[in-house]
């Protein structure tokens, strides 16, 4: 087996594999959502190929309920904007921490935008 890429598309974890004599072009057409079309390289009932592939479909579906920051079993897709630039699989918790901690750069940025604004004020009427 000829492993291609192992990622994240889509908030899901993808697996693009080949396997000696059935190479494919095209693993997949990923669409924004819940479809796709996914291309296994597989072989007869029960054989070797046939195996990888259920694996590799099970735990790639699997991967849409697990938390990709602690590992918890709860987890769902996650794509609000602005918190969130690309679709992540977060628990809960792991969600409500990112979300404050995007509230907590807002207002750092906001600060800090003020302080140079203060800054420039102080420089323009000083002159």
């Amino acid at each position: 087996m000829k492993l291609d890429q192992v990622k994240s598309k889509f908030g899901k974890l993808r697996w693009y594999y080949d396997l000696p004599g059935k190479e494919l072009g095209i693993h997949a057409f990923d669409f924004l959502g819940s479809r796709s079309i996914r291309m296994f390289p597989e072989g007869e009932k029960d054989s070797l190929e046939s195996m990888i592939a259920e694996c590799v479909k099970k735990y790639e579906a699997k991967s849409r309920t697990i938390c990709e920051h602690c590992g918890a079993d709860n987890a769902e897709l996650c794509n609000e904007p602005p918190v969130f630039r690309w679709i992540s699989t977060l628990c809960p918790s792991c969600k409500e921490e990112r979300i404050v901690l995007y509230n907590k750069k807002v207002e750092e940025h906001e600060r800090y935008k003020e302080k140079i604004l203060n800054l420039k004020k102080k420089a323009d009427s000083s002159d």
